[in-house]
C-alpha cells in the first residue's frame, strides 16, 4: 500500500542541481508481512529501513518496541497497530492517498 512520497537529496547532488525539490521516491508498506519498501523514480522496489522504523516502531515515548497488526486492515478505513507493551496506534488514510499513524 502506498504510504508517502518524498525527495532524495543524493540524486540531486549527482545531477548537480544542488537541492532536489521534486518528490522522486515512493514509500510503501505491506501490513501482512510488516515490511516497508521504497521505489526511486521507476526503479525496483527495495527494502526501506527508515520506513520500517517509522511505521513499525512504537511511537510512545520511551518504548520503541516492534508494532504488530491488531486485527484486519482495510486500506479505505485503516487499522490498528499494537506493541508488546500494549500501546496502540491507529493507521488511517491521509488526504493525499497515503497513510498516517495517529
Amino acid at each position: 500500500m502506498f504510504a508517502f512520497r518524498d525527495t532524495s537529496g543524493v540524486g540531486a547532488h549527482k545531477r548537480g542541481d544542488s537541492f532536489n525539490t521534486v518528490p522522486d521516491t515512493d514509500h510503501f508498506v505491506c501490513f501482512p508481512c510488516l515490511k516497508a519498501w521504497k521505489q526511486r523514480l521507476s526503479g525496483p522496489l527495495t527494502p526501506d529501513v527508515v520506513g520500517d522504523l517509522a511505521f513499525f516502531s512504537c511511537r510512545t515515548a520511551g518504548c520503541g518496541a516492534r508494532l504488530e497488526l491488531a486485527g484486519e486492515f482495510a486500506p479505505s478505513e485503516g487499522g490498528e497497530l499494537v506493541c508488546a507493551r500494549g500501546h496502540r496506534h491507529k493507521v488511517q488514510p491521509s488526504g493525499d492517498g497515503g497513510i498516517v499513524i495517529a
